[in-house]
């Protein structure tokens, strides 16, 4: 289900489409090319999206990267960038 923050916009159909490449393509893309598509939905969700404190901006990365991992749960690389986003997002605020 995705999150009401990102209902509805264009970076909803972008990270859809990424879910949708996810579960088609599997494991035929490069670690590294997850990686950056991963990281670039995170910095639009970041970017695109009004949060007033570290924690509702970790809860919207939460629900999202929950939602991309899902697509492939053999895929590790999806599920770590969100974890070191988080990491970083609680050093800096925390």
């Amino acid at each position: 289900m995705p999150g009401a923050a990102v209902r509805g916009s264009e970076l909803y159909e972008s990270i859809e489409s990424f879910v949708e490449a996810l579960k088609r393509d599997g494991g035929r893309r490069s670690s590294e090319d997850m990686a950056r598509e991963t990281l670039g939905l995170l910095r639009r969700i970041i970017t695109d999206h009004r949060w007033s404190n570290a924690g509702e901006l970790m809860e919207l990365i939460r629900r999202e990267g929950r939602r991309m991992t899902a697509a492939q749960p053999s895929e590790t690389t999806v599920g770590n960038m969100v974890r070191r986003v988080l990491r970083i997002i609680r050093e800096e605020y925390g």
